[in-house]
């Protein structure tokens, strides 16, 4: 008879965790943007944010947003990867519930602030959205902040990577 196996993974999706960042306005104002977090980071992903504070982190701040973009919650709002598209009509468009909605309806779907949390982080990280900027600073506090709530610790030491180095020189 086998023994039985040990079986490892499909955990329960984590609790989310909500986090405020406050951006910097071209006009001296701030906002405030709420996202929330789904603390689920595959290992890569945190061997490559902390390779990424370890090392520069000014010249690492689109990994970073990319990184910590995957680990925000796509549920709430709005989905990231949902794009406007008309129907054969002309007069609707397919929503982001698969729902058939008139055209005077777009913006309600494209405003964002209506979109979810990875969907907003994607468009204040967007190098067009121009009026609105993140200090490097609050990136590097956001990300070192994502680490530790995914491994349920505070993050005190770098995490090696067991592929070696990925420097080389030539």
């Amino acid at each position: 008879m086998p023994e039985e196996i040990k079986r490892f993974g499909a955990h329960e999706r984590p609790k989310t965790t909500q986090f405020e960042l406050e951006t910097m306005l071209d006009d001296g104002g701030t906002r405030v943007h709420l996202f929330s977090l789904v603390p689920l980071v595959p290992a890569g992903h945190v061997t490559a944010l902390m390779d990424a504070l370890d090392e520069a982190p000014e010249k690492s701040f689109g990994l970073m947003a990319s990184l910590l973009a995957r680990l925000l919650d796509n549920t709430d709002g709005v989905p990231s990867r949902w794009v406007f598209t008309l129907n054969s009509d002309n007069k609707t468009f397919i929503g982001p519930d698969n729902e058939p909605h008139p055209i005077a309806d777009r913006h309600k779907f494209e405003d964002p602030d209506a979109g979810s949390s990875r969907r907003r982080w994607l468009w204040l990280m967007n190098t067009e959205n121009q009026d609105e900027a993140v200090h490097l600073g609050d990136m590097v506090d956001i990300a070192k902040w994502v680490v530790s709530e995914a491994v349920d610790r505070p993050t005190t030491a770098r995490v090696s990577s067991t592929r070696g180095s990925r420097k080389t020189k030539r």
